[in-house]
C-alpha cells in the first residue's frame, strides 16, 4: 500500500563489523556511516489477529500472528485483555507459546469459570455496565503486537418448577444482563426457555409466577 512500516526492530551490521540496533519508525537515517556494504536485518511481530470476529462462550478460537526475523523456538508470552467501554483494559488471561516457521498460533477458550465470575463481580462492584470485547498482546523479547477485538455471545437455559418438581409453565421472566439491558420473555408449557445472544457475565433472573398457566 506504500505506507511506512513501523514497530519492527532492526539491526545494521557495517563493513567494520560494528552493529547498530533500534526500532523502525518508517525509515532509517544514519550519518557518518562507514563506506561499504551494510547488512540490515528486520525482526518483528505482524498481523496479530483472532481466527474469528465473533464467538460463543465455550468455542475454541485461534490466536495467530506472523513473525519475521525471529528464530523458531523463541518463547512467546500472550496476554488476553478485556476491553469494556466503561472500564480500563483489564488483564484476563496469560498464555505461553513458541514461534514456529515465522508463525505464532495457539487455541484459546472463554469459559464460564472463576476468571469470568471474578470479572463479573468486579464490574458489579463498580456499578457499571457494558458489553465486553477481548483483545490480546503478543510479546517476544522486547517486541509486541496487539490484536483487534473479539466479541463473545453467550446463552442460558431457564427452567422453573414448584416444590414438587412440577413445571410452572407460562411464567414471565426478566433477565438483567451484564450490559445493563433487561430482557423479558415467557417460559413454555414445560416451564422452560432458552435465551441466546446475550453478553457473557453475571445474569440475574426474576419470575412473575402470577402470569403462570393455570
Amino acid at each position: 500500500g506504500g505506507f511506512p512500516i513501523t514497530g519492527l526492530a532492526y539491526r545494521i551490521k557495517g563493513p567494520d563489523k560494528k552493529t547498530d540496533e533500534g526500532l523502525l519508525s518508517g525509515n532509517i537515517k544514519k550519518t557518518g556511516v562507514t563506506e561499504g556494504d551494510h547488512e540490515i536485518e528486520l525482526c518483528g511481530i505482524l498481523d496479530a489477529q483472532w481466527s474469528v470476529k465473533e464467538a460463543k462462550v465455550g468455542d475454541k478460537v485461534k490466536i495467530t500472528a506472523k513473525t519475521t526475523g525471529i528464530k523458531s523456538g523463541e518463547s512467546v508470552a500472550i496476554q488476553v485483555f478485556v476491553k469494556d467501554a466503561n472500564f480500563a483494559d483489564r488483564l484476563f488471561d496469560s498464555l505461553e507459546a513458541k514461534v514456529q516457521s515465522n508463525k505464532i498460533e495457539i487455541d484459546w477458550e472463554l469459559k464460564v469459570d472463576e476468571k469470568l465470575e471474578e470479572h463479573a463481580d468486579y464490574k458489579e462492584g463498580l456499578g457499571r455496565y457494558s458489553v465486553p470485547f477481548y483483545f490480546f498482546v503478543v510479546h517476544v523479547s522486547d517486541l509486541r503486537q496487539t490484536s483487534g477485538l473479539l466479541k463473545y455471545q453467550d446463552w442460558m437455559e431457564l427452567e422453573l418448577t414448584d416444590e414438587d418438581g412440577e413445571a410452572i409453565g407460562g411464567t414471565q421472566y426478566t433477565l438483567y444482563l451484564p450490559s445493563g439491558e433487561t430482557r423479558t420473555g415467557k417460559l413454555d408449557s414445560d416451564g422452560y426457555a432458552k435465551v441466546e445472544q446475550i453478553p457473557p457475565g453475571k445474569v440475574n433472573v426474576t419470575y412473575d409466577t402470577r402470569s403462570a398457566d393455570e
